[in-house]
């Protein structure tokens, strides 16, 4: 099994050792190989860490990097520049509109439980208050392995005769165009034959929805929704058609999630 990679984000370097206690702890527990965390006690050292070639799968990240002597600001997806990035959710931000939402996870780590409406946009894996224990650490790690392990699902096709094998969750949508369709990643668009509508029968597709009978869309993709248009992130700035068939569909997805 591949070794979890990890890093830590805190500006206290003994909560920095607490969480790294807690991983070894939740390593020799669990039974998961866990590699040493990489540590960090300041934005801008994360920010400018190149994530492509760490290929961390979970960041621990403080939300308040001032020692608590200033109010954490909060901005959007497409509003981080480096000068901003001096919290943990404007670092968050930056670190999603460049890298997407399943390229690694993030928990928060924080003293200031009212922060915490504003990480949802960030969709971290879990929220641990501090003081941290062991029991906090374990319980998020539970719950961020237990989605991870979903997201990694594989899908299997065959394309030019050859077998294809594409991470599930690096697709940002399908779309069928006659008898083919299109597999579209944040790298490249694969084309194949088959059916949408038996495709997004597997259940690797099974959080995936569907706008359009010929569009099905990862959520964790969509930055927002209007009546008929699915906006999804990213500089490509894609827009996506919502049918009117399919639209008390995409209101009963918005309505549970």
């Amino acid at each position: 099994m591949i070794p979890l990679k990890t890093a830590i984000a805190d500006d206290d370097r003994y909560i920095c050792q607490q969480i790294q206690e807690c991983l070894t702890q939740y390593s020799t527990q669990k039974d998961i190989d866990i590699d040493d965390p990489d540590i960090y006690t300041d934005c801008a050292t994360l920010y400018n860490t190149d994530f492509t070639q760490k290929r961390y799968d979970l960041v621990f990240m403080d939300i308040d990097f001032s020692g608590g002597t200033e109010p954490v600001k909060h901005f959007s997806l497409f509003d981080t520049t480096r000068e901003r990035c001096d919290n943990g959710i404007a670092l968050g931000a930056h670190l999603r509109n460049r890298l997407g939402h399943n390229y690694f996870d993030i928990i928060y780590v924080t003293s200031f439980e009212n922060y915490a409406i504003h990480t949802i946009p960030n969709r971290p894996a879990a929220l641990v208050q501090k003081p941290v224990t062991y029991e906090k650490i374990s319980n998020a790690l539970d719950d961020a392995l237990y989605y991870r392990d979903i997201s990694r699902r594989v899908f299997e096709f065959t394309c030019n005769n050859s077998p294809v094998h594409v991470q599930v969750s690096k697709i940002r949508y399908l779309n069928s165009c006659g008898r083919k369709i299109y597999l579209q990643t944040n790298e490249t668009t694969i084309s194949f034959y088959g059916k949408l509508s038996e495709v997004q029968k597997k259940p690797c597709f099974a959080h995936f929805v569907p706008i359009h009978k010929s569009y099905v869309v990862n959520p964790d993709y969509i930055d927002h929704i209007s009546a008929n248009t699915v906006y999804l992130q990213g500089k490509a700035g894609e827009q996506l058609p919502i049918s009117r068939t399919y639209q008390p569909l995409v209101e009963k997805w918005l309505m549970q999630h």
